[in-house]
C-alpha cells in the first residue's frame, strides 16, 4: 500500500525547511503521496494530538501515540511510503539545547538545575581541594544565545604567613617570592630562654587560613610566692622577700623564719629551662613536738619523752576495765607531724551498779546474788528477781548490756502489788 505522511505535526514542525522558532507552517513533501485536504491547515506550532490523514497510505501502529506535542527525534515509519530527503534532519524537538559546557582547570561542573542541558538548565562549577574560586560567579545557565556568563577560574589556594616573634624559629617558611600552599606545615620553636606559647605546628588550609593562629615565644622564668614564714636570698627584684621570679640555671637558697620551724625539702633549688623547679619546692614546718598529751582513762604504753621528732608516734593503754575504741577516726597512736600532736584516742567507760540501785529495783544479779556490778563496754549482765518479787514483761529485758558506762536496769515487783 503506498503511503506518505505530512508527518504529523510533531514531525512536521521540525523540517528542515519548513520550520520557525514558533512552529511550522509548511508540509513537507513525501515521495509518491500527498496529504489529504482534511488534514491540511496554515500553522501547526501548536503540537500535534492526531495523525494527519495520507491518502492511499496509514500510519504502522508502532508509531502511534497519543501526543505528538513534545516534539520528535525520529521520523516514524509509513507502509509504503518514506520522507523526501529535503524534509530529513537529525533532531525534531522544539526544545532549545546548549553545546556540552566546557570544563575548567582544576574544577569540575555539576547541574543543580534542569537536564541534558537544555534551556534555562543551570550548572556550578566547584574547585578542588588546595584550589579557590576567583570569579564573581560559579553558575552558568542555558539561554538563546547558549550559555551566559563567563567560564569561571579556579586558583591554587594560598596562605599569607602573620607576623612572627623575634625569638621564633620557623621550619618550612619557603623563599621570599614562594607561595605557601594548601597543605603547607610551619614548625615552630622558641630561642634560648623562651617558651612557646601555643601550637607547635600550623597547617595551610583549604580556606587560605591558617588551623591556628601562629604561637608567640615568652621568657622563661621561674615563679613562687613565699609563704609568711619561709624568705628567699634572692626574689625578683634582687633582694630578699616574699616572691621569687628567677630566669633558668640560677639557683636560690630558702630558709624558715620563726622558733621551732625546720625546712622539709631541699634548702638549694634550681629554675629549669621549662620554667619549673628541680626538686619539689619545701615547706617550713614545726619540726619537734613535746611531750605527748594526756587523755583520760589512759596512759602511754612506753616512758614518754620531752622531745619528739616529726613523724613519731606514740601508743596508748587504756585503765583496767576501760575499752579502747578503735572505730575510725580514733587508733591507739598520736602522732607528731609539723611540731603538733595528731590523732584520736578514746576509752569507752565501764559500768558500775551498786548494790543499793539494785535493792530498789527488787534485782540481783542471776548469778552471783547481791553484790556491785563493775562491767567492761559490751560486757553482758543477766539479772533475777529477788525473793518473793517477779518480773513483769518479757524475761529478755532481764538481760542487758553495758554501753560506754550506761546500762538499763529492770525492776521486779512484789507480787500482789
Amino acid at each position: 500500500m503506498r503511503s506518505s505522511f505530512a508527518i504529523l505535526c510533531v514531525w512536521i514542525c521540525f523540517s528542515v525547511d519548513a520550520s520557525t522558532p514558533n512552529g511550522c507552517f509548511k508540509i513537507p513533501e513525501v515521495e509518491n503521496a500527498e496529504v489529504s485536504q482534511s488534514s491540511r491547515k496554515d500553522n501547526y506550532s501548536d503540537g500535534c494530538f492526531e495523525i494527519p490523514e495520507v491518502e492511499n497510505a496509514e500510519v504502522s501502529q508502532s508509531s502511534r501515540k497519543d501526543n505528538y506535542s513534545d516534539g520528535c527525534f525520529e521520523i516514524p515509519e509509513v507502509e509504503n511510503a518514506e520522507v523526501s530527503q529535503s524534509s530529513r534532519k537529525d533532531n525534531y524537538s522544539d526544545v532549545k539545547r546548549c553545546e556540552l559546557p566546557e570544563d575548567i582547570p582544576n574544577g569540575q561542573y555539576t547541574i543543580v538545575n534542569g537536564s541534558s542541558f537544555v534551556f534555562r538548565t543551570t550548572i556550578k562549577y566547584i574547585c578542588r581541594d588546595g584550589y579557590q574560586m576567583m570569579s564573581r560567579f560559579d553558575t552558568r545557565t542555558c539561554q538563546d544565545g547558549g550559555w551566559d556568563n563567563q567560564l569561571p577560574a579556579c586558583e591554587e589556594v594560598s596562605c599569607v604567613p602573620d607576623k612572627i616573634d623575634e625569638n621564633m624559629r620557623v621550619e618550612g617558611l619557603p623563599d621570599y617570592d614562594e607561595l605557601i600552599k594548601y597543605g603547607h606545615r610551619l614548625t615552630f620553636s622558641c630561642a634560648a630562654h623562651g617558651q612557646i606559647q601555643g601550637p607547635k605546628v600550623v597547617t595551610c588550609q583549604s580556606n587560605g587560613q591558617w588551623s591556628s593562629p601562629f604561637p608567640k615565644c615568652v621568657e622563661v622564668m621561674c615563679v613562687a610566692n613565699l609563704p609568711v614564714n619561709m624568705r628567699s636570698d634572692v626574689t625578683e627584684d634582687g633582694h630578699p622577700g616574699p616572691k621569687v621570679s628567677v630566669r633558668p640555671r640560677r639557683t636560690i637558697t630558702l630558709s624558715c623564719v620563726g622558733k621551732g620551724l625546720e625546712l622539709l625539702g631541699q634548702r638549694k633549688i634550681t629554675c629549669l629551662s621549662t620554667g619549673e623547679w628541680n626538686v619539689p619546692f619545701p615547706k617550713c614546718v614545726r619540726g619537734k613536738c613535746g611531750p605527748p598529751p594526756q587523755v583520760d582513762s589512759a596512759d602511754t604504753t612506753e616512758m614518754a619523752k620531752t622531745e619528739y621528732n616529726s613523724g613519731e608516734r606514740v601508743e596508748y593503754l587504756c585503765f583496767s576495765k576501760y575499752t579502747l575504741d578503735l572505730s575510725p577516726p580514733n587508733s591507739k597512736y598520736l602522732t607528731c607531724e609539723q611540731g603538733e600532736w595528731r590523732g584520736n584516742i578514746k576509752c569507752l567507760k565501764p559500768c558500775s551498779v551498786p548494790v543499793v540501785d539494785m535493792d530498789k529495783r527488787g534485782i540481783e544479779l542471776r548469778w552471783g546474788g547481791r553484790q556491785k556490778i563493775f562491767s567492761p563496754h559490751q560486757d553482758r549482765i543477766t539479772f533475777a528477781c529477788q525473793k518473793g518479787k517477779s518480773f513483769i514483761g518479757s524475761s529478755d529485758l532481764l538481760i542487758q548490756y553495758c554501753t560506754d558506762g550506761e546500762m538499763y536496769l529492770p525492776e521486779c515487783v512484789t507480787q500482789g502489788e
